[in-house]
């Protein structure tokens, strides 16, 4: 028996046994209709009309303000004590850059809502 020939096989025996398992699940499931699901949930939306309206949550958008002024002042006070050292300024604002932009992405892509 050659490989193609047992590939042939084995995708016969498969897709025989796909056919039985999707007959006999037939039998033992009866189908379900989204739109019966839709048409339950919008009767019961319906007989609740009270709608209860919250204001929007803003604690991500403080911890973003309070994270970013807290990061990128502890970054600034370096230079801002050796303003003549390079080594320092090119650090602390390459920091600021890196870390402004990581808490950036991880608050608004990364995280979900809370």
């Amino acid at each position: 028996m050659t490989v193609w020939q047992f590939m042939c096989a084995s995708k016969y025996k498969l897709k025989k046994v796909r056919e039985n398992l999707d007959s006999q699940n037939e039998e033992k499931f009866e189908k379900i209709d989204a739109s019966e699901i839709l048409k339950s949930n919008l009767e019961k939306q319906e007989a609740n009309k009270e709608f209860i309206v919250t204001e929007p949550n803003r604690r991500r958008r403080r911890d973003y303000i309070t994270l970013m002024l807290v990061v990128n002042i502890a970054l600034l006070i370096p230079i801002l004590l050796q303003p003549t050292n390079i080594f320092v300024i090119a650090y602390c604002i390459s920091g600021m850059i890196l870390l402004s932009g990581g808490l950036t992405w991880v608050m608004w892509v990364v995280m979900s809502d809370y």
